[in-house]
């Protein structure tokens, strides 16, 4: 037998020359293997309606707060894992995405149709209007001792100004050199502001364009630097970051902002498969985030326009540099703080007991302290990734005889390390490059561990099939003969 691993996932490839796995679905990358990926495990009650937005934040006394926004509400998770409307007076219309930032025990939640609201964490019962008369802004953050805003509204559409609150200030928003409070328009052609990024230094993503900017103190209280020129974001959720390593979605492709440039990681990877896979009307609705624990990127996007949600997530391993993808409805993915819950406190929870509520206990949900990846699902309700693996597929490279002989295959060992996992494994032949790929039926092993085929032909993959949890999909062993030309 001989050895074929299932390699790095290369969509953008050509099939012949392609060294690596042509599916990688429903798994995570690793340096040498895939690994399971669980499905979605809900964990609280659901939203109102459609999440666009939510924020987790740990303030000192230890307390975790968890909001998340709907069209009309923003909303509140207790420890009994359930949704309580903390919207203003009256709630909201027509919200598209809810932005938020944290300044001290505060936290500012933006959109772009309604004036920017706060709540004080420990003392606020709702949200209010910020004081200070602040504009009407789609995206903020926290940038030192300052709240930033951008894409602004006070009146008349301003899409590539910025604004910024006074120092230590979040209600002081008249420029001014006392307060230092100012304005700044974003020269040049790089369009709408889609996001800034928080920090000692903040990075503002435009459509077409990225800048730094650095506290210099009075009189021009930050210095604004064009970094990026002909290059940022159509999608501004797509832009997400690990200390300084930030991710996104360019116009052409993914990229990593390392602080002064950007590198492609999707080209000739993965770029053209997502654009021709993302619906191109919804890349405005791809989001990203960071899953800090396995050092990966997850973006979600939608294959189809009239979806309301995103299908799919595109996964990408930054110490590995590989990637993989799943099928799974997202509505918003973010991260999640967890809060310590013991048994007591389960019993608040789960009102049918551990033993019979639709609850997972075992979810990263309940594992106090943690920075854990969560999704609202299709049914609104914030989710991990806990619950039973999806059925994955991971296919081999074609290969063929460099002489253009035919190959024999006749018999394959999936090489998956994992006592729960039901395998399968389908070949795919075909004679020539021009002809699409024919696929046996999937075949179990037999006492040997084996599956036998007897699938002549020039060209071959082979697909290995999962259902359940495995640890590691190395590839296959497989025995074949050389034939004649025919």
């Amino acid at each position: 037998m001989s050895k074929l691993v299932f390699g790095e996932w290369l969509p953008d490839q050509p099939a012949l020359d392609n060294p690596g796995a042509t599916i990688a679905k429903n798994v995570l990358p690793y340096v040498q293997t895939y690994g399971s990926l669980n499905s979605l495990s809900s964990f609280t009650d659901a939203l109102t309606s459609a999440c666009v937005g939510s924020i987790t934040v740990k303030v000192n006394d230890g307390n975790i707060y968890n909001h998340a926004g709907t069209a009309t509400t923003i909303e509140s998770l207790s420890a009994a894992k359930a949704w309580s409307d903390v919207s203003k007076s009256g709630g909201y219309t027509g919200v598209l995405n809810w932005s938020w930032t944290r300044f001290g025990d505060r936290l500012i939640a933006c959109a772009g149709n309604v004036d920017p609201q706060y709540y004080d964490l420990g003392s606020s019962s709702t949200y209010l209007d910020l004081p200070g008369s602040p504009p009407k802004a789609s995206t903020i953050a926290t940038v030192r001792n300052f709240v930033v805003m951008g894409d602004i509204n006070d009146g008349t559409a301003r899409p590539n100004r910025i604004v910024w609150s006074g120092y230590n200030n979040t209600e002081l928003w008249t420029p001014s050199a006392a307060t230092q409070s100012d304005t700044r328009d974003l020269e040049g052609d790089g369009g709408h502001i889609q996001r800034i990024v928080p920090g000692q230094r903040g990075v503002i993503f435009q459509e077409n364009s990225i800048w730094t900017m650095d506290y210099s103190g009075p009189p021009t209280i930050f210095r604004l630097s064009e970094v990026e020129e002909g290059r940022g974001t159509p999608a501004p959720q797509s832009v997400c970051w690990a200390g300084q390593d930030i991710f996104f979605l360019g116009q052409d492709g993914f990229y990593r902002f390392t602080g002064n440039r950007a590198l492609p990681i999707g080209a000739e990877k993965v770029d053209r498969w997502f654009f021709s896979e993302n619906d191109e009307y919804s890349v405005r609705f791809v989001r990203g985030v960071v899953d800090r624990r396995n050092r990966m990127v997850i973006w979600s996007f939608r294959s189809d326009v009239t979806l309301a949600y995103n299908d799919r997530l595109l996964i990408y391993n930054w110490a590995a540099d590989r990637w993989s993808y799943a099928e799974v409805n997202t509505e918003v993915i973010s991260e999640y703080l967890t809060a310590d819950v013991d048994l007591d406190g389960l019993s608040s929870i789960l009102t049918n007991g551990i033993d019979t509520d639709s609850i997972n206990v075992d979810s990263a949900a309940f594992r106090g302290g943690r920075v854990s990846m969560t999704a609202f699902g299709t049914d609104h309700k914030m989710a991990t990734f806990s619950g039973t693996a999806l059925s994955a597929q991971v296919e081999t490279a074609e290969f063929g005889n460099a002489e253009g002989k035919t190959i024999l295959l006749q018999n394959v060992r999936p090489l998956v390390d994992g006592s729960s996992a039901t395998v399968t494994v389908q070949v795919g032949t075909r004679m020539n490059q021009n002809e699409n790929y024919s696929y046996t039926l999937a075949q179990s092993v037999n006492d040997l561990g084996e599956m036998n085929f007897r699938e002549k032909a020039r060209y071959h993959r082979v697909r290995v099939n999962t259902t359940g949890n495995f640890n590691d999909a190395f590839g296959v062993d497989i025995t074949a003969q050389e034939r004649g030309r025919r």
